[in-house]
């Protein structure tokens, strides 16, 4: 499971250490959700699904996973914002080359389906853009 904390670490990282997505959510990143009353827009990511890649000896050697990497915000288009930090999310994890968190190297992550969706909550509606983005991982 270390190989799932190291790939969120480094996720949360590359998110937030890039000043052009900092210029629309300043550091709000967050996994999961964003906490309730946090100011929008802000980037989510969420762990969808994952398995393990394993020898012949069914050794464990990497962990391939996907999560969803989005951008949030309540408006009633998908405006320049959205777009923007979309297209950061996906200039970041498109083909990275990677890198490390806490117990995992991240080898590579890249984008295996684009995400557009409206969600609602309570009455109020949230535009969201981003991918699903295939991330492998192993314990360092």
């Amino acid at each position: 499971m270390s190989e799932l904390i190291g790939a969120e670490e480094w996720l949360y990282a590359t998110l937030t250490g890039d000043s052009a997505l900092a210029a629309v959510v300043g550091g709000r990143v967050f996994s999961e959700q964003a906490p309730r009353g946090t100011p929008l827009p802000a980037v989510i990511f969420s762990f969808v699904v994952g398995n393990d890649v394993v020898t012949s000896s069914q050794d464990r050697i990497m962990v391939d996973a996907l999560y969803t990497v989005r951008g949030t915000k309540q408006a009633a288009s998908y405006d320049a914002d959205l777009v923007t930090i979309a297209n950061r999310i996906d200039a970041l994890l498109q083909r990275s080359d990677g890198g490390s968190g806490t117990g995992a190297v991240v080898f590579t992550s890249y984008r295996e389906e684009p995400l557009k969706r409206i969600e609602l909550d309570e009455g109020i509606e949230y535009r969201a853009l981003g991918g699903t983005y295939r991330i492998l991982a192993q314990q360092s």
